[in-house]
């Protein structure tokens, strides 16, 4: 079976919150492909039929199986989507909503065969599509495959080929991996006991920071395995592809003047005169 066009893969299993957002946005450029495992990676049974239906009611066609940990699941995944007569595939997470421009420049490269592995930046959002964290994850995951040249490896590597890494200004994957919609947590809660990191995450992360934050949102360091990942959060205008989710609640803050983009640190010792001068010239930052 011959395919020449682009396809997608995605891998869950009761994680459906924002799954339909995801495949609406990838079945734009690609046949859109969904591997819904009926037992988590922990071992234990969600609402992997509600995945489905989601699934489905977005467009895309949905296998169904049993694979006891990610890279099982993946590696079907890959063998399926070669079976079905595609080569270049989108990895996506059922969390991760693509940017239409970065979108059209996946499907461009994998027309011209320019690359096997391409990796793309992420904005990464935390508790809700309001909150992004600062800086930007150094984190790039791979995000298209030429599944006739490269290798699956571990959870979501992959190894030969040529390798390209996309800056950010071709477009970038919303990652909505700690994030909810709207103030229910109990996704986050499902999330931390059956993601294949559930062994690297901090003991009470889930209480002292996801819960903690909503009391300190100057809280730093906030990622569950890696800390310095997530090193702080910044409140923006949700971007027009998430303007669905619902937000957290937080009480809307108006300033009377546009919020600063920039602190200014200054050690003082006497001078007031220079003080004042400097102060001055810093009104307009």
């Amino acid at each position: 079976m011959s395919n020449e066009g682009l396809g997608c893969c995605i891998c869950v299993h009761d994680d459906y919150q924002f799954l339909g957002l995801v495949i609406e946005a990838c079945k734009t450029v690609a046949d859109v492909y969904v591997f819904v495992s009926r037992l988590a990676w922990n071992g234990t049974e969600g609402d992997w039929r509600r995945t489905v239906e989601v699934a489905k009611a977005a467009g895309a066609k949905v296998i169904e199986g049993l694979w006891p940990n990610e890279s099982l699941h993946r590696r079907h995944a890959r063998k399926t989507m070669l079976s079905e007569g595609f080569g270049y595939c989108l990895v996506i997470d059922g969390d991760e909503v693509v940017e239409r421009k970065l979108l059209d420049k996946l499907a461009a490269i994998a027309r011209e065969g320019i690359a096997d592995r391409v990796h793309a930046h992420m904005d990464t959002y935390f508790k809700s599509s309001e909150y992004i964290v600062r800086p930007r994850e150094a984190l790039t995951p791979i995000i298209l495959a030429n599944f006739k040249v490269v290798k699956h490896e571990h959870i979501r590597e992959y190894s030969g080929g040529t390798k390209l890494v996309l800056d950010p200004e071709f477009g970038v994957i919303h990652h909505l991996s700690y994030a909810c919609d709207g103030p229910d947590d109990d996704r986050i809660e499902r999330k931390i006991e059956t993601s294949s990191h559930s062994s690297e995450i901090f003991d009470r992360w889930y209480a002292d920071v996801w819960l903690g934050w909503d009391s300190d949102p100057t809280m730093r360091n906030l990622h569950p395995t890696h800390p310095p990942a997530y090193q702080w959060v910044e409140r923006i205008k949700p971007p027009e592809e998430l303007a669905g989710i619902a937000l957290r609640g937080r009480e809307e803050i108006v300033p009377s003047i546009p919020w600063p983009r920039l602190s200014v640190i200054i050690p003082l010792f006497g001078g007031e005169a220079e003080i004042r001068r400097c102060g001055n010239s810093l009104v307009d930052v």
